[in-house]
């Protein structure tokens, strides 16, 4: 479940920032930005676990990063920036997710995951990466990360285990474990889904993407 959404020199927004709830309608004139705000979510969702952003495919067209940036920004940057919460193993866990863009690209990819008192953010920004120091330990299982230029993925594990001295049933056992533990973030992503308007129930509000769900 997604508590925060703050959007930064997207399209006509400098600065926008929500708290939605399970519930959350979006009420204003034409070109206020109600779909402004799908879009930025849709834009990450359909740029999920790639290096470059998808600016026109499947979801949502948005042209590209110039018509996406905020018409008076003083930085040609753009960031989207989500927080939320679920469940693991019957206790909460907490996520925080941005991500910046500039006409090259994916610029920064930060991503910080607490649970249980547990801690753990990382930080890949183009030429640097920064850690947490603290490494993480979950079931019986000590892993090391590091920060990940993949949009929506921002932690890469490092572990210290050694195929070769463990069963394959361990490491499948490992390997299910780094899924669980690192799959709040692009999980919350990927199950965001965009309904398009309709106008008169005759026409789309506007041209909707290749391979749009009807």
């Amino acid at each position: 479940m997604l508590t925060h959404i703050r959007l930064e020199n997207f399209k006509c927004f400098e600065l926008l920032e929500l708290q939605p709830r399970r519930i959350t309608v979006l009420i204003g004139p034409n070109g206020a930005g109600k779909s402004s705000v799908l879009q930025a979510l849709m834009f990450l969702r359909q740029s999920l676990g790639l290096p470059t952003p998808q600016w026109q495919e499947p979801f949502v067209n948005l042209v590209g990063f110039p018509e996406a940036l905020y018409s008076g920004a003083a930085e040609r940057e753009l960031a989207i920036a989500v927080e939320g919460e679920r469940a693991l193993d019957g206790t909460r866990l907490d996520f925080v997710y941005r991500a910046t863009f500039s006409a090259e690209g994916l610029t920064a990819n930060i991503g910080e995951i607490n649970w249980r008192g547990h801690r753990l953010a990382v930080a890949w920004r183009i030429g640097m990466t920064e850690n947490t120091k603290e490494e993480f330990n979950y079931r019986g299982i000590h892993f090391r990360f590091t920060g990940s230029s993949v949009i929506g993925n921002p932690h890469e594990i490092v572990n210290t285990y050694s195929p070769g001295l463990i069963s394959t049933g361990q490491q499948e056992y490992i390997r299910l474990t780094q899924r669980e533990l690192l799959a709040p973030i692009p999980d919350a992503i990927r199950s965001w889904w965009f309904g398009p308007p309709v106008r008169g129930f005759l026409q789309h509000g506007y041209k909707l993407a290749q391979n749009a769900l009807d």
